[in-house]
Protein backbone atom coordinates (compact mmCIF):
# COMPACT_ATOMS: atom_id res chain seq x y z
CA UNK A 1 0.00 0.00 0.00
CA UNK A 2 2.76 2.01 0.38
CA UNK A 3 2.61 3.30 -3.46
CA UNK A 4 1.55 6.58 -4.63
CA UNK A 5 -1.15 6.45 -7.18
CA UNK A 6 -1.55 9.19 -9.28
CA UNK A 7 -5.31 11.23 -9.71
CA UNK A 8 -6.04 13.19 -12.66
CA UNK A 9 -7.78 16.68 -12.31
CA UNK A 10 -8.94 19.39 -14.36
CA UNK A 11 -11.12 21.81 -14.00
CA UNK A 12 -14.28 19.97 -14.38
CA UNK A 13 -13.61 16.72 -12.74
CA UNK A 14 -11.26 14.28 -11.31
CA UNK A 15 -10.46 11.70 -13.59
CA UNK A 16 -9.40 7.92 -11.65
CA UNK A 17 -6.26 7.13 -13.01
CA UNK A 18 -4.89 4.84 -11.14
CA UNK A 19 -7.95 4.17 -8.86
CA UNK A 20 -11.37 2.81 -9.22
CA UNK A 21 -12.33 4.08 -5.39
CA UNK A 22 -15.85 5.99 -5.59
CA UNK A 23 -14.81 8.24 -3.08
CA UNK A 24 -11.55 9.36 -4.71
CA UNK A 25 -13.99 10.87 -6.89
CA UNK A 26 -16.55 12.06 -4.23
CA UNK A 27 -13.88 14.04 -1.95
CA UNK A 28 -12.63 18.04 -2.59
CA UNK A 29 -9.50 17.98 -4.04
CA UNK A 30 -8.43 21.57 -2.93
CA UNK A 31 -5.95 22.14 0.21
CA UNK A 32 -7.74 21.69 3.75
CA UNK A 33 -5.05 24.07 5.07
CA UNK A 34 -4.91 27.16 3.04
CA UNK A 35 -0.92 28.19 2.95
CA UNK A 36 2.02 26.26 3.86
CA UNK A 37 5.32 26.82 4.99
CA UNK A 38 8.71 27.24 2.71
CA UNK A 39 10.96 25.17 4.59
CA UNK A 40 9.96 21.53 5.80
CA UNK A 41 7.87 22.06 9.12
CA UNK A 42 7.03 18.62 10.38
CA UNK A 43 8.70 15.37 9.79
CA UNK A 44 7.76 11.39 10.00
CA UNK A 45 9.56 9.43 13.07
CA UNK A 46 8.52 5.68 13.12
CA UNK A 47 8.22 3.85 16.27
CA UNK A 48 7.56 0.88 17.87
CA UNK A 49 3.37 0.52 16.81
CA UNK A 50 3.44 4.04 16.04
CA UNK A 51 4.06 6.45 13.57
CA UNK A 52 4.51 10.03 14.69
CA UNK A 53 4.32 13.27 12.79
CA UNK A 54 5.73 16.06 14.36
CA UNK A 55 7.58 19.45 14.02
CA UNK A 56 11.19 18.60 12.40
CA UNK A 57 14.45 20.07 13.45
CA UNK A 58 14.78 22.82 10.95
CA UNK A 59 11.51 24.25 12.54
CA UNK A 60 12.79 24.01 16.01
CA UNK A 61 15.82 25.54 15.18
CA UNK A 62 14.24 28.16 13.22
CA UNK A 63 11.97 28.81 16.31
CA UNK A 64 14.95 29.22 18.69
CA UNK A 65 17.14 31.75 16.14
CA UNK A 66 14.15 33.82 16.36
CA UNK A 67 13.20 33.68 20.29
CA UNK A 68 16.94 34.00 21.94
CA UNK A 69 17.37 37.10 20.17
CA UNK A 70 13.50 38.10 21.42
CA UNK A 71 14.24 37.97 24.75
CA UNK A 72 17.60 39.23 24.71
CA UNK A 73 15.76 42.45 23.24
CA UNK A 74 13.09 42.38 26.00
CA UNK A 75 15.38 41.85 28.85
CA UNK A 76 17.81 45.02 27.35
CA UNK A 77 14.42 47.19 26.46
CA UNK A 78 13.52 46.27 30.61
CA UNK A 79 17.06 47.61 31.44
CA UNK A 80 16.64 50.74 29.71
CA UNK A 81 13.11 51.74 31.10
CA UNK A 82 14.62 50.44 34.86
CA UNK A 83 17.53 53.06 34.18
CA UNK A 84 15.39 55.72 33.21
CA UNK A 85 17.38 55.62 29.71
CA UNK A 86 16.11 56.33 26.37
CA UNK A 87 12.68 56.02 25.92
CA UNK A 88 12.68 55.81 22.48
CA UNK A 89 15.50 52.88 21.95
CA UNK A 90 13.66 50.92 25.07
CA UNK A 91 10.41 51.05 23.03
CA UNK A 92 11.85 50.06 20.00
CA UNK A 93 13.47 46.82 21.69
CA UNK A 94 10.20 45.91 23.74
CA UNK A 95 8.52 46.02 20.48
CA UNK A 96 11.24 44.39 18.30
CA UNK A 97 11.88 41.70 20.90
CA UNK A 98 8.29 41.53 21.00
CA UNK A 99 7.77 40.31 17.59
CA UNK A 100 11.04 38.45 17.24
CA UNK A 101 9.31 36.32 20.26
CA UNK A 102 6.30 35.65 19.14
CA UNK A 103 7.12 34.77 15.30
CA UNK A 104 9.41 32.10 17.21
CA UNK A 105 7.12 30.69 19.46
CA UNK A 106 4.21 30.52 16.68
CA UNK A 107 7.01 28.82 14.65
CA UNK A 108 7.38 25.67 17.56
CA UNK A 109 3.65 25.72 18.08
CA UNK A 110 2.28 26.03 14.84
CA UNK A 111 2.31 22.16 13.84
CA UNK A 112 0.58 19.75 16.59
CA UNK A 113 2.03 16.00 17.57
CA UNK A 114 -0.15 13.68 15.52
CA UNK A 115 0.44 10.00 16.83
CA UNK A 116 -0.67 6.84 14.58
CA UNK A 117 -0.90 4.38 17.27
CA UNK A 118 -1.38 0.04 16.25
CA UNK A 119 -1.07 -0.60 20.04
CA UNK A 120 -4.88 0.76 20.68
CA UNK A 121 -5.83 1.75 17.10
CA UNK A 122 -6.21 5.44 17.42
CA UNK A 123 -4.53 8.34 16.01
CA UNK A 124 -4.40 11.27 18.15
CA UNK A 125 -3.40 14.78 18.16
CA UNK A 126 -1.14 15.97 21.39
CA UNK A 127 -1.78 13.57 23.53
CA UNK A 128 -4.91 10.40 23.73
CA UNK A 129 -7.99 10.96 25.76
CA UNK A 130 -9.49 8.08 27.41
CA UNK A 131 -12.91 9.70 26.59
CA UNK A 132 -13.61 7.64 23.90
CA UNK A 133 -17.42 9.06 23.20
CA UNK A 134 -17.58 12.89 21.50
CA UNK A 135 -14.51 13.15 20.71
CA UNK A 136 -14.02 15.55 17.73
CA UNK A 137 -12.20 13.26 14.95
CA UNK A 138 -9.67 16.45 14.30
CA UNK A 139 -8.64 15.48 18.36
CA UNK A 140 -8.69 11.89 17.99
CA UNK A 141 -10.41 8.63 16.17
CA UNK A 142 -10.41 4.86 15.05
CA UNK A 143 -7.19 4.07 12.47
CA UNK A 144 -9.82 1.51 11.16
CA UNK A 145 -11.68 4.80 9.77
CA UNK A 146 -9.21 5.96 7.75
CA UNK A 147 -9.60 4.95 4.44
CA UNK A 148 -6.91 6.47 2.70
CA UNK A 149 -3.98 9.15 2.18
CA UNK A 150 -4.43 12.39 -0.07
CA UNK A 151 -1.82 14.77 -1.66
CA UNK A 152 -2.77 17.84 -2.81
CA UNK A 153 -0.45 20.89 -4.17
CA UNK A 154 -1.14 24.78 -3.52
CA UNK A 155 0.54 27.52 -5.60
CA UNK A 156 1.65 30.01 -3.28
CA UNK A 157 1.89 33.87 -3.82
CA UNK A 158 4.04 36.80 -3.45
CA UNK A 159 7.48 37.73 -4.63
CA UNK A 160 8.74 34.68 -4.29
CA UNK A 161 6.31 31.77 -5.34
CA UNK A 162 6.39 28.43 -4.10
CA UNK A 163 4.47 24.98 -3.88
CA UNK A 164 3.27 23.76 -0.83
CA UNK A 165 2.12 19.88 -0.56
CA UNK A 166 -0.53 18.89 1.86
CA UNK A 167 -0.73 15.53 3.36
CA UNK A 168 -4.26 14.61 4.05
CA UNK A 169 -6.19 11.95 5.71
CA UNK A 170 -9.39 10.29 3.94
CA UNK A 171 -12.01 8.87 5.98
CA UNK A 172 -14.41 6.04 4.63
CA UNK A 173 -16.91 8.90 4.78
CA UNK A 174 -15.38 10.98 2.84
CA UNK A 175 -13.86 13.65 5.27
CA UNK A 176 -10.59 14.82 5.58
CA UNK A 177 -8.17 16.16 7.97
CA UNK A 178 -4.47 16.93 7.41
CA UNK A 179 -1.80 16.25 9.10
CA UNK A 180 1.20 17.95 7.19
CA UNK A 181 1.75 20.65 5.40
CA UNK A 182 5.54 22.23 3.86
CA UNK A 183 6.85 23.13 0.10
CA UNK A 184 9.11 19.73 0.76
CA UNK A 185 7.66 17.41 -2.27
CA UNK A 186 9.80 14.63 -1.88
CA UNK A 187 9.67 14.70 1.80
CA UNK A 188 5.62 14.90 1.96
CA UNK A 189 5.73 11.87 -0.39
CA UNK A 190 8.15 9.70 1.27
CA UNK A 191 6.10 10.31 4.28
CA UNK A 192 2.90 9.51 2.62
CA UNK A 193 4.44 6.24 1.88
CA UNK A 194 5.76 5.43 4.81
CA UNK A 195 2.39 6.04 6.50
CA UNK A 196 0.19 4.39 3.87
CA UNK A 197 2.38 1.07 4.82
CA UNK A 198 2.17 1.84 8.30
CA UNK A 199 -1.59 1.98 7.92
CA UNK A 200 -2.16 -0.19 4.80
CA UNK A 201 -4.24 2.07 2.99
CA UNK A 202 -3.80 3.14 -0.55
CA UNK A 203 -1.96 6.41 -1.34
CA UNK A 204 -3.78 9.24 -4.05
CA UNK A 205 -1.73 12.07 -5.42
CA UNK A 206 -3.84 15.27 -7.44
CA UNK A 207 -1.81 14.87 -10.91
CA UNK A 208 -2.98 18.91 -12.33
Amino acid sequence: MGKIKKIRLNKVKVRLADTKDPIASKISWDPVVPGGTRYKSQALFEEPDKVRISRSLTATLRGIAFIVPGLFALICSFTVMASNDDSTLSTFLLVWGGMFSAFGLRTLTRNRKVIFDKSCGLYYFGFKQDVYDKIDPTEQGNLKDIHAIQLVRELMGGERKYVSHELNLIFRNGERLNVMDHAKKDAIEDAAMRLGEFLDVPIWKAEY
